[in-house]
């Protein structure tokens, strides 16, 4: 038992280090919702959390994505808009640069999981030299168990804040 699962443990891991930048496009071309369910940290506006963040995802070529982002603060909706570029970095490496302009220089955003059948991935970014994590699910998984991207956001990422839950509403 234990062989077993740690050869899955490290197959799901060498899966998960093996993202292209066509991958990062499937998981960003939807027409659903996709809900920020988990992050390494907090994100507060006058000491009120951000809660319940999504993006509604348009393409405007095949490089180029604009995210209409909405959240609650205090139980009020927020909406804010923002510019995708996805580019590969070194090595191949599948980055979203998202900036609040198109064109400025905006956080990157690592691509390191996405799982199609869970609708679910999980990205890194670099913030003033701390390491941060997010876990984006598809409006159809954001309630079910997605056991993949759990699994891979857990060794990259600590700790787990819940941005989702039951009380954000209709998926």
């Amino acid at each position: 038992m234990y062989w077993s699962t740690l050869a899955f443990l490290l197959a799901t891991l060498v899966g998960a280090n093996a993202v292209t930048l066509h991958d990062l496009m499937k998981a960003l071309h939807t027409y659903q919702k996709i809900w920020i369910r988990y992050r390494s940290y907090e994100k507060r506006t006058s000491g009120h959390k951000h809660t319940c963040v999504y993006s509604e995802v348009r393409m405007q070529d095949l490089r180029h994505y604009l995210l209409t982002q909405r959240y609650q603060v205090d139980w009020k909706w927020r909406i804010v808009q923002n510019y995708a570029t996805l580019f590969q970095g070194k090595g191949g490496r599948p980055i979203m640069r998202l900036s609040y302009k198109p064109g400025i220089h905006g956080v990157d955003h690592l691509l390191v999981f996405w799982h199609d059948v869970e609708h679910c991935f999980v990205l890194l970014r670099n913030v003033e030299g701390t390491k941060q994590c997010e876990m984006w699910v598809w409006g159809d998984h954001v309630r079910k168990h997605v056991p993949q991207c759990q699994l891979v956001y857990k060794s990259h990422c600590v700790p787990q804040y819940p941005v989702y839950t039951h009380a954000c509403g209709s998926p």
